[in-house]
């Protein structure tokens, strides 16, 4: 009867004598001939080394795999601390560019609010500057052609008893009218006051006349054309003036203010009412010559 080994590399059975194993083709090793028996067990210690050399295989197998994953686990915990540590230095770097963003934007807020301030500065230096210039040119032309009062006061002076004078329903207040100037009266009277503009040969026209009831009656008497403000209460500078012919149905408006002495020394002005009352004036002139004779001296 043959005898039964086993296969040292892979356990398989295989018939004593065989060379190979039939199985993972390792050579078996033959076991040597003995010129007597031995007393004891007579098993091979290879045959009884089967179970332990499987056993220790699949522990070295266990092994490996222990440090295959140990290593797989140290090294995923190595990366896994780079890439905490990478992206705690990009925490890092994003907290410090938002704080330099922040930073420049308070920057630019504060700019732009300077900015504001100082468009608002060169406006206000603008206008200022347009005003200041509007002032010289006032100055310069009240230098060049000045403004005098030459009959009452103005303001609150206007309506002060001092500045108080009475008016007849038949007499008139006679001013001459001075030459190179433009004569603009204003007044407040408690009754309608109204102006006649004559020369001074209508003037005596006028005085001489026999028809003296009042100033309308006696304007009959003056011949040639005279001017006329029209009779109220309330006279404010620059108002108009009228062309008027003695006879005529109606006047022609002139001017504003009255410009013909200002090349011209023969007027008069002759204020006027037609009832008793008062007149309260507020009498300009401006310095304004005229560069060639006007009205009778034309």
């Amino acid at each position: 009867m043959s005898e039964t080994t086993f296969c040292q590399n892979c356990g398989s059975q295989s018939i004593s004598g065989t060379a190979f194993c039939s199985n993972c083709g390792r050579a078996i090793p033959q076991p040597q001939l003995q010129s007597a028996p031995k007393i004891g067990p007579t098993l091979s210690a290879q045959s009884r080394s089967f179970p332990t050399l499987r056993k220790n295989r699949n522990l070295i197998i266990l092994l490996i795999a222990i440090l295959v994953l140990t290593g797989a686990l140290v090294q995923s915990y190595t990366q896994n601390a780079v890439l905490q540590s990478q992206n705690a230095n990009l925490q890092s770097r994003l907290t410090l560019l938002q704080n330099e963003a922040n930073y420049y934007y308070a920057q630019s807020q504060t700019y732009q609010n300077q900015d504001g301030q100082m468009i608002s500065q060169v406006l206000s230096l603008q206008a200022q500057n347009t005003y200041l210039s509007t002032q010289v040119q006032q100055l310069n032309l009240q230098t060049a052609r000045p403004t005098l009062t030459e009959w009452g006061c103005s303001g609150s002076c206007q309506m002060s008893g001092g500045n108080t004078w009475p008016m007849d329903s038949a007499g008139a207040r006679i001013g001459g009218v001075p030459d190179t100037f433009t004569y603009s009266p204003a007044y407040q009277a408690t009754v309608s006051v109204g102006i006649f503009y004559l020369t001074l040969d209508q003037y005596v026209q006028f005085a001489n006349c026999s028809n003296n009831a009042n100033a309308p009656a006696r304007i009959s008497c003056v011949t040639g054309t005279y001017y006329d403000v029209p009779q109220t209460t309330y006279l404010v500078h620059f108002s108009s003036v009228y062309a008027c012919t003695p006879g005529a149905t109606s006047c022609q408006f002139f001017s504003y203010d009255f410009h013909l002495a200002e090349g011209c020394a023969s007027y008069l002005a002759v204020f006027f009412s037609t009832q008793t009352g008062t007149i309260n004036p507020d009498q300009s002139i401006t310095y304004n010559p005229a560069s060639a004779g006007t009205g009778a001296c034309s």
